[in-house]
């Protein structure tokens, strides 16, 4: 007898659920990297107002170190989003390896 689970419906269905999570979990993604885009164009546009001000060094350096701070920021939390979304698409089943029959 054939297990009702193992039919192409199911599996199809399971496949469907899996792709629509991985979708969810993209778009989430994608506007979360799209702020951090916006907010790395919004430090920039700080970075070059303030080092057209500035008039001591120690001000460039603050000014610098403000901006790669923030830029390292960034980064962490894109490093951070992509584990996020990669541990989402395991728990789907969408890089799960083939189970054996």
């Amino acid at each position: 007898m054939t297990n009702l689970l193992e039919t192409p419906v199911f599996t199809g269905v399971g496949l469907m659920k899996a792709q629509a999570n991985m979708l969810a979990e993209i778009e989430s993604m994608s506007a979360a990297w799209m702020a951090r885009r916006q907010e790395a164009l919004h430090d920039l546009r700080h970075l070059a107002d303030a080092l057209a001000e500035s008039t001591e060094p120690g001000d460039v350096l603050r000014a610098q170190q403000d901006y790669l701070t923030a830029a390292m920021t960034r980064l962490t939390r894109d490093v951070a989003g992509l584990q996020k979304a990669a541990v989402g698409f395991m728990g789907a089943g969408v890089f799960s390896p083939p189970t054996e029959k």
